[in-house]
């Protein structure tokens, strides 16, 4: 394959010879030469111009033969289009945002968001004799500084005395404390991240400033060995009994002051450190919302996909001639709901007239239909359901602790649900999923929540496990006596720190 040269001096002739030994079209692409650099004209003009195979190669000279630029025609795209900056996981969030406007700042429209929590606007001070400690953008009720995913810790601290200091600095750490009684405990520091916000360059002739602004981001993650895990919320729990389970998370700021003791011992330093608590809340939500749902009946020919049915059986014993009953519970099939969410379920029973008089007499209380009043109060079951009800859902949690490769766990109520029975008239005959015709089929509505003291989700860190479930608990009259068995069932859902709030319009924030 042949060589194509060109030359600086750019007078007709040689353009027309070069047009005819490199089938260059020139035409459109008139530039004057004592506006653009010879090399990136010859190039640009090249690559983008000549008709060669994708394996050729262009040379370019210059006239006076001081130097030649060897290049290939099928890599203009990459070398001349404008390129995209690299993706960097690593790049600066969002700064801190407030819907209020500055002094000189005009709000032009504002749409509420009626449950979405304002952003606090206060300031949390703490303060250690001539020493002040001033953190911004926090509740006034709060016991302590809070902050999410990000988050930038920012505010002031105050020296009353400033003489004599060397040194000025502020340190965040975190950390995570597990224990068992049969298996040791583990102390790991999560966050350890130290800020001098001044320092004495020489002990003579400075004097630290009365007041030192500061801003710190909130970490994200942390490394946990070779991996890289997301910090895990401020999170304390503690089971007594037989094992004995302890797991605490906890984040703290410190104020770390260095004095000299005397202008002349410059070597002779002191150091007071004054701490105090943080609570780390990263936010969350479910990717989509529960739709508004009367009833399964009302939504499971039109919407289906709303629905997640989850299926067992309640068997009989092995000296029984009962035949099992077919369970199938319906939630939403979302399965990720905030901590202030109330969550519809479905359940139906479908078996034999014998089998399920033998799970619930006739005179049973789950068959009577509750009062407005007891169906209304949520989170509570009904009076007459509160001594262990046939039925029974609730929202469990169970944690656990890794220490020393030895594992330990241990499970807790965190809401009960209300059931109530659905009358055989508000039930469509063609979405019974009873197959055999003798078979009876009876169905109870619900919903069930957490208790407003619950304040945590689910996570996963380094030797601690948090994870959330919904259960259904089956139990016959007379269990002991019963040809039935007890049936339990948990299924895992995720809970998130924030519901998904839709307005009257059924438009989204976020």
């Amino acid at each position: 394959m042949g060589m194509k040269k060109f030359y600086r001096d750019w007078d007709p002739r040689k353009l027309q010879r070069a047009k005819t030994e490199s089938r260059v079209d020139m035409e459109s692409r008139v530039m004057e030469k004592s506006n653009v650099d010879f090399v990136d004209f010859a190039i640009w003009t090249c690559l983008a111009s000549i008709k060669l195979p994708f394996s050729s190669s262009v040379e370019i000279l210059d006239p006076s033969g001081s130097f030649v630029i060897q290049c290939y025609p099928f890599l203009h795209t990459a070398l001349f289009q404008p390129m995209l900056p690299p993706f960097s996981s690593s790049s600066s969030p969002a700064p801190s945002y407030s819907s209020l406007p500055l002094i000189d700042e005009e709000t032009i429209e504002y749409n509420v968001r009626p449950t979405s929590p304002p952003l606090p606007q206060g300031t949390f001070v703490r303060q250690w004799g001539k020493t002040t400690l001033i953190l911004n953008d926090q509740d006034d009720a709060a016991d302590e500084p809070a902050y999410g995913r990000h988050s930038v810790i920012s505010g002031e601290v105050g020296v009353g005395d400033s003489e004599h200091i060397l040194s000025v600095t502020l340190k965040l750490e975190g950390r995570l404390n597990l224990s068992i009684s049969d298996g040791g405990r583990s102390n790991t520091t999560i966050v350890s991240a130290q800020h001098t916000l001044w320092r004495s360059e020489n002990t003579q002739g400075q004097r630290c400033p009365s007041l030192m602004p500061f801003s710190i981001r909130f970490p994200s993650s942390y490394h946990n060995g070779d991996r890289n895990r997301r910090l895990p919320p401020s999170y304390e729990v503690a089971f007594h009994g037989i094992p004995a389970l302890y797991a605490k998370c906890t984040y703290s700021l410190s104020l770390i002051v260095t004095k000299m003791r005397h202008k002349r011992l410059s070597f002779w330093t002191s150091c007071k450190t004054r701490t105090i608590g943080l609570t780390y809340r990263p936010r969350s939500r479910p990717h989509r919302p529960i739709l508004p749902i009367n009833s399964l009946f009302s939504t499971i020919k039109p919407l289906p996909e709303e629905w997640r049915q989850i299926v067992t059986e309640i068997r009989p014993r092995p000296d029984s001639n009962l035949q099992p009953i077919s369970c199938h519970f319906f939630i939403p099939s979302v399965q990720t709901f905030g901590l202030s969410d109330t969550i519809p379920f479905h359940i139906q029973l479908t078996g034999s007239l014998e089998s399920l008089t033998a799970f619930l007499p006739p005179d049973s209380a789950e068959l009577t239909p509750p009062s407005l009043s007891s169906k209304s109060s949520l989170g509570i079951p009904p009076s007459h359901l509160l001594n262990r009800p046939a039925i029974r859902v609730s929202i469990a949690r169970q944690v656990l602790v890794e220490v020393q490769e030895r594992k330990t766990w241990r499970n807790s109520t965190l809401g009960e649900g209300s059931v109530w029975p659905v009358p055989p008239g508000a039930m469509n005959s063609s979405i019974h999923i009873a197959s055999d015709p003798e078979d009876v089929t009876i169905d109870w509505g619900g919903e069930v929540k957490c208790g407003k003291e619950v304040t945590s989700v689910g996570f996963s860190t380094g030797g601690l496990v948090i994870k959330d479930f919904i259960v259904f608990g089956l139990t016959p009259s007379n269990a002991r006596s019963s040809p039935l068995l007890e049936v339990q069932h948990a299924h895992p859902i995720k809970l998130v720190t924030d519901p998904w709030m839709d307005v009257d319009d059924h438009s989204f924030y976020r």
